[in-house]
């Protein structure tokens, strides 16, 4: 014989349950789930997320100036926001969405890394350490600062040559002579591969050898002939500390914040069992 369920006591219960929800639901105050407290920090970080204010110090001067509909309207606007993620959190948008999860795993990196990294300070020991190891990554290549004059045919550079060392023509004036080229006349501080991207290997091979000082060539390039006057040359070095400043220090703190983040990555994952299947061998 079939039992009414009106009489099923897991009607009763779940019936009672959404009583209960209700009351809280529409109860001020009653219960931490349905209830959104919002505070000063809370309107400070909403303006600042959406550059109505720069810094946080802006924020009493625009509340101050606010009527009380526009403080009641920024309250509601903070409100429906706390009231639309928590309804997005409950029916799992976190985990349905892959945008949103990435940012809150982002989110959990950067906070877990960046409170591994402020209980370690960063000692001059660590830095020094770190060049050491890392000395060869800073190496600068060599570069040549020069100008050029063009020519077609190599009989025509060698000509012009002759004429440039005897007037003493300054590499500022470079571009009154020669023909018409490509790309520009003056070149300042170019390293080697970009010499060769716009004149060739051969041409670049030649420049590089060249002493500054004086006019020099013809050097034969991709497009044609070249006087040259290189102005100044910087020879292949790795920089010294001191060189690299702040920008040492910088990738240092970079490299220890990324160390402190795995560390801190794997002590949490040592909170979980991680279970696979179905996989290959």
């Amino acid at each position: 014989m079939s039992r009414s369920w009106a009489r099923e006591p897991l009607l009763h219960f779940l019936l009672a349950g959404a009583a209960i929800f209700a009351v809280t639901a529409l109860w001020p105050g009653g219960g931490d789930s349905r209830t959104i407290h919002i505070d000063r920090q809370q309107l400070v970080d909403y303006l600042l997320a959406r550059a109505e204010i720069t810094d946080r110090n802006q924020f009493d001067a625009l509340y101050n100036a606010m009527s009380g509909d526009e403080r009641a309207a920024l309250v509601r606007r903070v409100a429906t926001d706390e009231a639309l993620y928590r309804e997005g959190l409950s029916i799992g948008l976190d985990t349905a969405d892959p945008l949103i999860r990435q940012r809150i795993i982002q989110q959990m990196r950067q906070l877990l890394g960046d409170e591994a990294a402020a209980t370690q300070p960063l000692t001059d020991g660590e830095i020094q350490a770190f060049y050491d190891a890392h000395r060869a990554g800073y190496r600068v290549s060599d570069t040549l600062s020069f100008a050029h004059v063009f020519f077609a045919s190599r009989a025509e550079a060698q000509a012009e040559l002759a004429r440039l060392r005897a007037g003493k023509v300054p590499p500022a004036d470079a571009a009154a002579h020669g023909q018409r080229f490509l790309y520009e006349t003056f070149h300042r501080d170019v390293n080697r591969d970009a010499v060769t991207a716009k004149f060739g290997a051969e041409f670049a091979a030649a420049a590089f050898a060249l002493q500054p000082g004086r006019w020099q060539g013809p050097l034969h390039s991709e497009h044609g002939w070249h006087l040259v006057y290189v102005t100044a040359a910087t020879p292949a070095h790795e920089p010294t500390m001191a060189e690299l400043g702040d920008r040492l220090r910088e990738d240092a703190l970079a490299a220890k914040q990324a160390e402190s983040e795995s560390a801190a990555l794997t002590r949490m994952l040592g909170d979980y069992r991680v279970v696979t299947s179905g996989l290959p061998p």
